[in-house]
């Protein structure tokens, strides 16, 4: 872009953007940029500015499962991943159910790129339950009802007393 040009008058300030381009080969962090600018241009001064170079940062959001499941069916649930930070980057995204990793996926992000990930498990456990999905900086859960297994088949076997489902009987 062109140069910006402003005339001012003795005593009068003005506000100025500059762009820093930051070379590939810097790693993230804070870096010091010193500019000073009057009748003679732009040159490096004595004050001091920071500039903060923000590494990559992987927000996990919208971990969504079904609210219950019956125990030993498959339970799928999904998360978005989105790299908020200002680095391109590839990270280890984890799924965390009942408290065991089931499951460990590389992904790669650009800056500001989502990802939506998908996970399926299963309990034969009844209770309630964490499903959940971390990343280097950020872990987001919910929780899901897993349902006791009901009988699917009653036979009566004749006598009035006895009552079979799912092939054991029952007095």
């Amino acid at each position: 872009s062109a140069p910006d040009s402003r005339s001012l008058d003795a005593g009068e300030n003005t506000q100025v953007q500059v762009t820093v381009e930051v070379p590939e080969e810097y790693e993230p962090g804070t870096y010091e940029v010193s500019l000073t600018a009057d009748a003679e241009g732009v040159r490096p001064a004595q004050d001091v500015s920071q500039l903060e170079i923000p590494g990559p940062d992987f927000q996990v959001t919208g971990v969504a499962a079904p609210t219950s499941v019956s125990a030993g069916s498959p339970l799928t649930y999904t998360a978005e991943v989105t790299n908020t930070g200002g680095e391109n980057a590839t990270q280890t995204v984890e799924a965390i159910f009942a408290g065991e990793t089931i499951a460990s996926r590389t992904v790669t992000l650009n800056v500001s790129e989502t990802q939506t990930l998908a996970f399926t498990t299963k309990s034969d456990t009844a209770g309630r339950v964490d499903a959940a999905v971390s990343t280097e900086d950020d872990a987001q859960e919910t929780v899901v009802e897993i349902v006791g297994q009901e009988f699917e088949n009653a036979k009566s076997t004749g006598d009035p007393h006895i009552t079979t489902f799912d092939g054991l009987s029952y007095d």
